[in-house]
């Protein structure tokens, strides 16, 4: 036994004399959102880390698709879902360190965590280069894998390559999420051959194994100047990776056009303002010249105009185009521009310089819809607005319109059924305050209604709110008689107050019996013949709002005093509790039916039905109201109806 254990030792020993290992550089792998306030408040100090390290790290970020908004994930969702389902990861933002380090968030990176990782001696060499095709369209990247040890063969049965192709800096003109971040490292665009990697073979002793690929690039990439490419091996059982390299980015291969584009476009600045002149200006910020381009514009996605320009655009020059002033109907109308057939079709080296974001210009109707609007949702499409209504939101999940299948396919928990308004219809609007930066403020406008005839105006709708904690996220409605040049407040509730009920972590999809019915007097507005509605949620980065079945209406004034003096209607008490005193003063003899209907319009009593009263005063009773709330009762006679307003208090 001894002598085999010694000779057990001595063959270790042997090993490890003989084996042969270089210095590791450190994978670190980081998942992120364009739309994520802590990975906006941490990756400034969490890159600045990485640029104190750029000889002993290789960095790929890869940008997921939540918890918001990302034009950089919806370009190769897949293969970034497919390392995040490898890790495991739940929250963003996460970074890994040579697969097998969970080093928490990128706040929490730190230089004794990377330089622990650099300090373990790795088995392989990787010697990775990259080159770009003359007209930019492949590039061909080759990665040398070495075994250094001269005495042992290596291999591991696991063993994966894998090839990211990565932009390593790219420097937005404005954020690309909902957040303020703008400036993005080391993003993965593309995996070779794909994010599951290549098998490595087992590698002799001293031997060098070769992958090379020559692929297109895709057809996305923001910035050729910045393209690099990542390479590692690693285990797939353990996660190990046992060394990764990096090929910075290079010179191009020649000299490319590089066109900056802003606009400048001439719209409404107001809700009632109509008019719209599109313009923009193209700027050389290349070495060459631009000799020619095509500017064009669409207005809600339908054609609008195209500008061809040829001449000699000197570096630092800038050139204008404009087109005609067009004129605005009512409603959101989203203008974008392109700019293509750079120098006849050369490829621009920098598109954020010239990819300008949509602009939106809201104009109402220009005549009210009517004296009434009721807003349902129900016809509104997932992610949008509904009808006779504007948004006004920083992302496009602020708020929006949603249905259980889109809850669903966002992986939202409990979205199992209708989420309407107390489950009873299919969609309901949904302020996303849990994705929603705090202070981030979003709004709904309302198509003008006329309320010249109208009296006891009043807003009803449907609530579900709930908080993740105890943040304070705000819903307000403002009405205006100037077209939004003035607001009157008219309900302002937040967190508690807000809540219908108690704070959840969990993503939250309202049930049935977690909503309430909200209702508004806005009797003061009584006669006003533009009205203008407006529904604001404000984040505190809570748990969600939902709103559904906005109804606002009034009673148009009718022929009704014919036989009902209406100065002499009198509703007493109010509020009340056990009975309320329905008083009128008749003119002449008429038939009479005398109802009470709650906010929803539902019927909850009749007091008199079709019953003929002669002249004079009248008085009619409704005893013990079962619930609390606020009710209608209306006086209906052949000549019309009286509608007056009670509270009930329990």
């Amino acid at each position: 036994m001894k002598k085999s254990l010694l000779l057990s030792l001595a063959v270790i020993a042997s090993f490890v004399l003989n084996a042969q290992t270089v210095q590791r550089t450190v994978l670190v792998e980081s998942f992120t959102n364009a739309s994520c306030p802590p990975c906006a408040a941490q990756n400034p100090g969490f890159n600045v880390l990485l640029g104190n390290n750029t000889d002993k790290v290789a960095v790929i970020k890869y940008q997921t698709n939540w918890p918001g908004y990302d034009p950089m994930n919806e370009q190769n969702p897949t293969e970034v879902a497919t390392r995040v389902s490898y890790y495991g990861v739940t929250g963003v933002p996460n970074v890994r360190i040579d697969g097998t380090t969970n080093a928490g968030t990128s706040g929490s990176v730190t230089q004794a965590m990377i330089n622990t990782a650099y300090g373990i001696p790795s088995p392989l060499q990787i010697t990775l280069t990259h080159s770009l095709s003359a007209d930019l369209s492949q590039i061909t990247i080759n990665c040398d894998i070495t075994n250094p040890n001269t005495t042992f063969g290596w291999s591991a049965a696991d063993a994966k390559l894998r090839i990211g192709l990565i932009e390593k800096d790219l420097q937005f003109p404005t954020p690309p999420g909902s957040t303020n971040e703008t400036h993005f490292n080391y993003v993965m665009r593309k995996m070779y051959p794909d994010a599951t990697g290549t098998a490595v073979a087992p590698i002799p002793a001293g031997g060098t194994a070769n992958y090379t690929w020559t692929v297109d690039l895709p057809t996305y990439l923001y910035n050729y100047t910045q393209i690099g490419v990542v390479a590692f091996v690693q285990s797939e059982g353990a996660k190990t990776v046992y060394q990764a390299a990096i090929s910075q980015p290079q010179p191009l291969p020649g000299a490319f056009p590089d066109a900056a584009f802003s606009i400048s476009t001439q719209g409404p600045t107001s809700l009632c303002e109509y008019g719209l002149t599109p313009s923009a200006t193209v700027t050389n910020e290349g070495g060459i010249d631009i000799t020619s381009f095509d500017v064009s514009y669409t207005l809600n996605g339908a054609p609008g105009g195209t500008q061809n320009w040829t001449g000699a655009l000197a570096p630092g020059s800038a050139q204008a185009v404009n087109f005609p002033a067009i004129t605005l109907g009512g409603g959101s109308t989203v203008v974008e521009y392109t700019l293509t057939n750079l120098n006849g079709g050369a490829q621009d080296i920098n598109s954020l310089n010239d990819a300008v974001s949509p602009q939106t210009f809201n104009t109402l109707s220009p005549t009210p819809v009517g004296t009434s609007l009721l807003s349902d949702m129900e016809t509104g499409v997932a992610e949008g607005a509904p009808a006779y209504a504007i948004i006004n939101r920083a992302a496009i999940v602020d708020l929006m319109v949603v249905d259980q299948p889109w809850l669903a396919a966002a992986g939202a928990p409990g979205a199992t059924g209708p989420v309407g308004g107390f489950a009873a219809s299919a969609k309901s609007l949904l302020a996303g305050f849990w994705w929603t930066p705090p202070g981030t403020s979003t709004s709904i406008v309302f198509d003008k209604i006329d309320w010249s005839n109208n009296t006891l105006d009043s807003i009803t709708f449907d609530l579900a709110y709930r908080q993740y904690i105890d943040e304070n996220d705000r819903l307000l409605v403002h009405i205006s008689t100037d077209c939004g040049v003035t607001w009157t407040n008219v309900y302002d509730k937040g967190g508690a107050a807000l809540a219908t009920v108690g704070a959840s972590q969990t993503f939250f999809v309202p049930t049935a019996a977690q909503w309430r019915k909200e209702a508004i007097d806005v009797s003061a507005f009584d006669g006003s013949p533009e009205v203008v509605v407006r529904f604001t949620a404000v984040a505190a980065f809570g748990n969600n709002l939902y709103l559904d079945n906005i109804n606002i209406f009034g009673t148009v004034t009718s022929g009704v005093e014919d036989a009902i003096v209406e100065s002499k209607v009198n509703i007493y008490p109010n509020p009340a509790s056990s009975q309320v005193n329905v008083e009128f003063n008749m003119v002449k003899a008429n038939s009479v039916t005398v109802q009470v209907y709650d906010v929803t319009g539902k019927l909850v009593t009749t007091l008199l039905n079709n019953q003929v009263l002669g002249a004079g005063a009248q008085n009619v009773q409704w005893n013990n109201p079962a619930s609390a709330g606020l009710y209608f009762v209306k006086i209906r006679t052949e000549e019309g109806e009286i509608t007056r307003k009670v509270s009930i208090l329990k």
